[in-house]
Parts: structure tokens; C-alpha cells; sequence
């Protein structure tokens, strides 16, 4: 009778043990979905950030044309006109988004495609990456082409997010861009690294924002004259799915790919012009 019983309760402790871990074996670790960027966007350059499935993003941004620095003459810049950019994006599904713009420089349109392949805290901080393609076509370029393949420039990015301490969010995009100035006279290509952090404030809902785009290799110019690199500060504002961001840059091209050409004016208080965006999420 004892061994009867000895062996019953044996037979029920492997079956518990087994049955545990094929148990464990199954069950799948699913890490919650964060964001480190409250926007795809900082100024000029892509986070790694995308829409939700079904939900729309509709931006317009604004570079004026005159420097702040010529005062209260030219109303800090304002009267003398202003670049804009209009742009919709769509959330594909939670993971991938599309967005058609087009700047009023040179007719310049561009296409874009951004997909988020990662993101994890498992490494001590929160970290996010994707990848950025483009294409963009310039209908009135300066210099009239016979061959209209000349008009369009191709780009791709690797965008990395990490936010530290919970209020700074950091980024790197290296980006290769194919065509850098379309009215040059030999193809070109250029080697951009963007880098950008924004500083969230209490509420979350107000930041600053810092952001370069440096040439690192390759075309810089507009065929003539050097071009600099990109450098932009502001703030931005979220209200209730609007984004509304205040900026000061050297540059006062919108486009992916004109900004990631470089400026015509270098880095200075000078050169400083004033710019703003707009955008709104809707859900569907």
C-alpha cells in the first residue's frame, strides 16, 4: 500500500513539473507599446515615431524668408515672404506610415515611406528604431533638364530614439541622399548624420527642441556656392492632437531632401530666420 502511495505521488509531482514548465515554455513576453517622441517630426527631421493604424496627419510649416535680424523694418523677416510645405500622412497599420508633401521652393514633392522594426527597454532604457525612404521630384527646377530623371533624388535614413532620465528623448538619422542638387552638373550624392534632442518639460505637453543636420561626405552646395549645415532650436506645444512648434534656423528649406542638401547661409545670429509648423492627428 505504500509503494501504491509513494508511487501516486510521484507520478502527480512529475506531471506538475512537466506541465509547468511545457507552461512556461508557451507563454509569450509581450512588451508594452511606449513612445520616446510625441511626434514623427521634430523640425525638420523624421523620429521614429509613426501614426496608428487608420489615423491621418496634416502639417503645414512656414520659413520665412528675411533674417530676424533686420528688425522691425521688415517686420523681423515676415514681410518678405515665406517657404511652405503642406503635407498628409497616413498610418498604414502601428508600425509603418506614408507621407506625400510639397514645398512651394522649386515645386519640390516628396514621398515617403517610415517603418518601425524595434523597439525595447530590456536594455536599461527605452530605445525605438526605423527606417526612412524617400523620393522626391522638383517640377520647376532652375535649370530646365532634358532628361527628367534628373529632377527626382532618392534618400534613405536609419532613425535612432532613446530617451533618458524620462524627459530627454535623444536621436541620431544618417542618411544617404542620391542627387543632392538636381541642376548640378554631374550626379551627386551626399552622407547627412541628423542628431536632435527635445527636453519635455513637467506636463509633457511643452519642450524644446535642439537639432543639426551636418554633411559628413560628398555634395554641399548648390553648384556654384558652399552650402553649411543645418541648425535649428524652438519650442513646441501639444494641444489636444495639435503640434505647435515656434523655430529659429539658419535654413528656410522644408523638404527632406533640400534640407538635408544644406543651407546657403551659414550659422549665425545674422542668418536666423523665423519658422513655424502645424499639425493635426485624426483618428479614424
Amino acid at each position: 500500500m505504500k509503494i501504491y502511495l509513494f508511487i501516486i505521488l510521484v507520478s502527480f509531482s512529475l506531471n506538475s513539473i512537466f506541465a509547468q514548465s511545457k507552461w512556461k515554455r508557451s507563454e509569450e513576453i509581450v512588451e508594452a507599446p511606449f513612445t520616446i517622441f510625441k511626434s514623427p517630426q521634430t523640425l525638420n527631421l523624421h523620429t521614429a515615431e509613426v501614426l496608428p493604424k487608420g489615423d491621418l496627419f496634416y502639417g503645414i510649416s512656414h520659413r520665412f524668408n528675411g533674417p530676424v535680424s533686420d528688425g522691425y523694418s521688415t517686420f523681423f523677416g515676415l514681410d518678405n515672404g515665406a517657404a511652405m510645405r503642406t503635407e498628409l500622412a497616413y498610418g498604414i497599420n502601428d508600425k509603418m506610415m506614408i507621407t506625400l508633401a510639397r514645398a512651394n521652393r522649386e515645386a519640390n514633392h516628396d514621398l515617403q515611406f517610415k517603418y518601425k522594426f524595434y523597439q525595447t527597454k530590456s536594455l536599461g532604457l527605452p530605445l525605438m528604431f526605423a527606417v526612412n525612404l524617400g523620393a522626391a521630384y522638383i517640377s520647376n527646377p532652375q535649370i530646365e533638364r532634358s532628361d527628367k530623371s534628373e529632377q527626382f533624388q532618392y534618400f534613405g535614413t536609419v532613425i535612432i530614439n532613446a530617451m533618458l532620465f524620462d524627459k530627454l528623448a535623444i536621436g541620431v538619422t544618417p542618411t544617404f541622399l542620391h542627387n543632392t542638387i538636381a541642376f548640378a552638373d554631374c550626379k551627386t550624392y551626399s552622407l547627412n548624420i541628423g542628431s536632435y534632442i527635445q527636453y519635455y518639460l513637467g506636463d509633457d505637453m511643452t519642450s524644446f527642441i535642439l537639432e543639426g543636420a551636418n554633411t559628413v561626405s560628398g555634395w554641399r552646395g548648390n553648384g556654384t556656392t558652399p552650402f553649411y549645415d543645418t541648425y535649428s532650436f524652438g519650442v513646441e506645444f501639444e494641444t489636444g492632437g495639435h503640434f505647435f512648434k515656434l523655430l529659429l534656423s539658419n535654413s528656410n528649406f522644408l523638404n527632406q531632401s533640400q534640407i538635408l542638401g544644406g543651407s546657403p547661409n551659414v550659422f549665425k545670429l545674422d542668418n536666423l530666420v523665423f519658422g513655424f509648423q502645424i499639425t493635426r492627428n485624426f483618428g479614424l
